[in-house]
């Protein structure tokens, strides 16, 4: 995660060509949860329906994107709050994937401990038998120790 950060603010450029983009007038229309140009609503509709949602991104689009955004504000247009965007549907991305690894790891957790409970349903019993096998590894050293 730290590497993609790195990563996402260093200075890249896009290796796509202009005519990937698309001009559109000053009209504006929302999608989503952005103001955007009213002529760009059926290509974003089209793509949303082709693609998907936001949490099939990968690191490698939103690096892509990023470049294409940077190409962009060097060309004089004002675009931070994509950059800014990019960088919370990032941070997002990555939270998501850290709280499915805990959830993993609770689920483990409750399986040992329901394991556990089986094999010492009395965690008393357990203690006592930890203790005598201390107790009996304790002789046997001291035994070791004397022959």
């Amino acid at each position: 995660m730290e590497a993609f950060f790195r990563e996402f603010d260093r200075t890249s450029f896009s290796s796509r060509h202009a005519e990937h983009f698309w001009a559109f007038d000053d009209r504006k229309a929302d999608f989503e949860i952005f103001r955007v140009p009213q002529g760009g609503i059926r290509f974003l509709r089209a793509l949303w329906e082709k693609y998907g949602r936001l949490e099939d991104i990968t690191e490698v689009h939103i690096l892509e994107w990023k470049a294409v955004v940077q190409e962009a504000i060097e060309g004089g247009f004002r675009f931070g709050f994509i950059l800014d965007y990019l960088r919370r549907l990032a941070h997002g991305m990555f939270s998501r994937r850290v709280l499915a690894e805990l959830r993993e790891a609770e689920a483990r957790v409750a399986a040992l401990r329901n394991a556990l409970n089986v094999i010492a349903p009395n965690p008393w019993d357990l203690a006592s038998a930890r203790r005598a096998s201390a107790e009996s590894e304790d002789v046997s050293a001291l035994r070791d120790l004397l022959a």
